[in-house]
């Protein structure tokens, strides 16, 4: 209790449409957006916990969000809000976010969560319309954490409409408690699709993907970790056809985080 930590992590990302993109292409041209994580945690109490958070990625472009934890034994609650703006639009959109857990402490644990705007439907703020959905299950065994995660995420603006659906499993390897390395690895399939409103017409491409994400110590207050991941075998829906360099499709970050105390 009275942790506090900071994380800062950045990196690129070519699993995505171009913004500007706003009519059907012949051919998928991934694009390498940049992406940033500015993370700030810390205890309330036992029981509770805060966390502050500033976000750039390749879908949901740039949002905040703050949020309240509520862990106990059996059960995990969190609740937040989150405002935001897309690349191509200056208005900002709002909503809430939130997450469920149920656990068996050491056995298993089950979680569902999710995000929404509010407001779109009455022209508050902005028609951005941005939604996700997460369920998770996990399974502890010694040193190995393994979860399968089915996840959606949904983000509409005048002309275009994004979905990106994913399945993966992952396990989340701990060296032990003393040892300050930590190894998580995942791999899965997802589907990603843009509509365009205008002409009715929609883009879609399905890959598998792996990627690793390595956390590492040095000293009591500071850890750095650094990962990736690899979409392969693209599966494009016709007409759109496959990338010419598919390897362009990258994910990579690296960051730190910083404990006080």
């Amino acid at each position: 209790m009275g942790a506090l930590e900071l994380e800062l992590k950045g990196g690129v990302d070519g699993m995505g449409f171009d913004p500007k993109q706003v009519e059907q292409t012949e051919k998928f041209k991934p694009f390498l957006g940049i992406t940033g994580i500015l993370s700030l945690r810390g205890d309330i109490s036992k029981e509770c916990a805060f966390s502050l958070n500033l976000a750039r990625d390749n879908f949901f472009h740039n949002n905040a969000d703050i949020r309240l934890k509520t862990s106990l034994d059996y059960f995990g609650f969190e609740f937040g809000i989150f405002t935001g703006f897309a690349d191509f639009s200056g208005t900002f959109h709002m909503g809430v976010l939130g997450n469920m857990e149920v656990r068996w402490p050491n056995v298993l644990f089950f979680s569902v969560g999710g995000s929404s705007t509010i407001g779109t439907e009455f022209d508050f703020l902005s028609d951005i319309v941005r939604q996700s959905a997460e369920v998770k299950l996990g399974f502890w065994i010694p040193y190995v954490i393994t979860t399968v995660t089915a996840e959606m995420k949904s983000f509409s603006w005048h002309p275009t409409h994004d979905n990106l659906y994913r399945i993966k499993l992952s396990a989340d390897i701990s060296f032990g408690k003393t040892s300050g390395f930590a190894l998580l690895v995942e791999g899965g399939y997802q589907i990603l699709s843009r509509k365009y409103m205008v002409t009715d017409d929609h883009d879609e491409l399905s890959t598998g993907f792996a990627g690793f994400d390595f956390q590492f110590d040095i000293g009591k207050y500071l850890r750095f970790s650094i990962g990736g991941e690899m979409p392969f075998a693209p599966a494009p829906k016709a007409p759109l056809k496959a990338p010419d360099q598919p390897f362009m499709m990258f994910s990579a970050h690296a960051g730190m985080t910083i404990k006080f105390f």
